[in-house]
């Protein structure tokens, strides 16, 4: 089964969950560890998507401003 892709904003919103979990004294270590994983493996998803946008909205700029 595929799992539906996350928008950018979902992507943070459960980063927040995962570090809020992460905190909490109710998480035991095997639990913890695979939040862990799992908050790293997704920051580094929105890391490229970030760096993606960014790059996009410099290509923009710089298409507008050869054009003025």
């Amino acid at each position: 089964m595929s799992e539906k892709k996350m928008t950018l904003r979902e992507s943070l919103h459960k980063l927040e969950s995962i570090a809020e979990e992460l905190e909490s004294d109710t998480l035991d270590l095997e639990k913890g560890l695979e939040k862990y994983e799992q908050g790293l493996r997704l920051a580094k998803e929105v890391e490229k998507r970030l760096q993606t946008v960014d790059n996009r909205v410099k290509k923009i700029q710089k298409s507008f401003e050869q054009e003025a």
